[in-house]
């Protein structure tokens, strides 16, 4: 069985028979968002090899300026480059892009840790995420619909739970000892924000809890015990949508 990762589950969970089509080659979701990419390949000591693949696609016409939104990357990447205490806890013999596998339920996964430091006492894990912005406020249907920042609606929205905790998981499976795990967190505003997130274990149970859920679930559909629910809202639906019936006005959201 190929190797699951967090990104499938979370797209299983939004639409299951959208993640069983990515699974069967029917359907291609978009790629990686470019300024994630970006500052990312600078977080891991990649971008020299990301420039000399990317076929020019970073500079505009000419070659010589960088476009809008890798300028942008440019600009998130330097609020890191100075930051003192950063640089405290990102010492530079850290491994950056840790791979690491095994298995959760009987299933397998393979996933990549940001950041990840096992000379201290406790390891530590730092996940690097970039949001559209941190403190903006919403109402969350993942905390009881109260008002949160767009920073605590992403650790559920986007399965930053399930992911913290798997990668922990495997981590200190791997390496032999319990792991701290911190986010840090960084906007695409025009003047970027950041934050460092201290995760304890109580708060990544629940993680653990919804990713178990989640594969109990995908086992079903696994095994041919029922089919793939469809959402009906996502891109994969409407593009595969067959009228059956009408539907009365009455009926309508």
């Amino acid at each position: 069985m190929k190797a699951l990762t967090i990104k499938a589950m979370l797209t299983f969970e939004e639409c299951e028979a959208r993640q069983k089509a990515i699974e069967a080659k029917t359907w291609k979701e978009d790629g990686v968002d470019p300024i994630t990419e970006y500052v990312n390949a600078y977080f891991s000591g990649s971008m020299e090899a990301l420039v000399a693949q990317s076929n020019g696609k970073f500079y505009k016409k000419g070659g010589k300026e960088l476009k809008k939104e890798y300028q942008q990357g440019e600009k998130i990447w330097s609020t890191l480059t100075y930051d003192e205490y950063l640089g405290k806890v990102l010492k530079e013999d850290g491994q950056r892009d840790f791979k690491v596998s095994g298995t959760v339920a009987n299933y397998p996964f393979e996933e990549t840790v940001s950041y990840f430091d096992g000379s201290r006492q406790a390891g530590l894990i730092v996940h690097l995420k970039i949001l559209k912005s941190l403190t903006n406020k919403l109402i969350s249907p993942f905390f009881d619909n109260k008002e949160v920042s767009q920073l605590k609606d992403a650790f559920k929205r986007y399965g930053y739970d399930m992911e913290f905790w798997l990668k922990a998981h495997l981590v200190s499976n791997e390496v032999g000892k319990k792991c701290q795990t911190f986010a840090l967190a960084l906007s695409k505003e025009d003047e970027p924000d950041k934050e460092l997130v201290y995760f304890s274990d109580d708060v990544l149970e629940a993680g653990k809890k919804r990713l178990l859920h989640l594969l109990s679930l995908y086992g079903e559909v696994e095994r041919g015990e029922r089919d793939p629910k469809r959402c009906e809202h996502c891109d994969y639906c409407r593009n595969t949508k067959v009228l059956k019936s009408s539907i009365k006005f009455e009926d309508l959201h």
